[in-house]
C-alpha cells in the first residue's frame, strides 16, 4: 500500500510538472506576441506621424501680402 501511493504521487508531480512547463511556453507565447503587438503600433504611430508631417509640409501656403 505504501509503495503504491508514494508511485501515485510522483506521477502527479510529473502531470503538474508537465503543465507549469506548457504554461512557461505559452506564458513566452503571450510575451513575444505582445511584444509585437507593440512594435506595430509603434510603426503604425511613426508612420502616421511622417503623413501628418509630409502633408503640412505640402499644404504650407505662404502669405504674401499686396501694399
Amino acid at each position: 500500500m505504501r509503495g503504491w501511493r508514494s508511485a501515485k504521487v510522483s506521477t502527479i508531480r510529473e502531470e503538474f510538472d508537465e503543465i507549469n512547463d506548457s504554461m512557461k511556453v505559452s506564458s513566452s507565447r503571450m510575451k513575444n506576441k505582445v511584444g509585437a503587438q507593440k512594435g506595430a503600433f509603434i510603426k503604425m504611430k511613426q508612420e502616421n506621424i511622417y503623413i501628418y508631417q509630409r502633408e503640412c509640409a505640402e499644404c504650407y501656403v505662404p502669405i504674401i501680402s499686396i501694399k
